[in-house]
């Protein structure tokens, strides 16, 4: 009978997705690996409760299958996605204090952004990117603004936007750079800050492993 096709079916799917820790995961914490995880369950369980329902004689219709298939897995992801969205909407909104523009809509540019929304005890509220990439002019990177902007026509966006900290993250600009950089900011009574992740050893009397350089025959 079709219930008992759909019964058979997401049964398989179900099973699937406990078997693999699907729904051990964190949602507020969700992310690309959790996705990753979901699609994989949903392609996975799909296909061992249609070889079961199929087994027993009870078939679903391919198109219903498909359907079916889509809707789980855009029901699986949304709930554990629709967190991290309530999560940035609300960080954006409680946002307040100096405004802070960004250099590089890159990856090291992300980073700040994403220890700026998560930290609002740093009293800075991020304005938008700049780059030295003139491809990247009137972009929207992780939902603020980008200017490509050379040295010279940095100084014009700092006054537009009324900024107070431009925020350079560690490596990447040259020490070249860096210097003029300075010299713009306190023209400007702008404040210059350095963003990086360093990672430091808890004990320096335990020196590191280093790997053997010829493995073991």
């Amino acid at each position: 009978t079709p219930d008992s096709q759909w019964v058979v079916f997401y049964s398989g799917a179900y099973g699937n997705g406990v078997g693999i820790g699907l729904y051990r995961g964190s949602y507020r914490e969700a992310g690309l690996a959790e996705t990753a995880r979901a699609c994989r369950a949903v392609i996975v369980g799909g296909v061992l409760g249609a070889g079961a329902a199929f087994a027993l004689g009870a078939p679903p219709p391919p198109a219903a299958l498909v359907l079916f298939l889509y809707l789980l897995l855009t029901l699986i992801a949304g709930a554990r996605l629709s967190f991290r969205i309530l999560e940035y909407v609300y960080q954006r909104g409680q946002l307040a204090g100096r405004r802070a523009l960004i250099f590089g809509a890159d990856r090291s540019g992300r980073q700040a952004l994403a220890e700026m929304l998560s930290r609002p005890e740093l009293g800075l509220r991020p304005v938008g990117f700049v780059d030295d990439d003139p491809r990247s002019e009137g972009a929207d990177f992780q939902g603020y603004p980008v200017r490509a902007v050379s040295d010279g026509e940095l100084a014009g966006i700092l006054r537009s936007l009324d900024i107070s900290d431009l925020v350079v993250p560690v490596g990447s600009l040259s020490p070249a750079r860096l210097v003029p950089l300075g010299e713009l900011c306190r023209e400007h009574a702008v404040r210059l800050l350095h963003f990086g992740v360093r990672w430091d050893a808890a004990d320096q009397r335990v020196p590191a492993r280093v790997p053997d350089a010829d493995p073991v025959s």
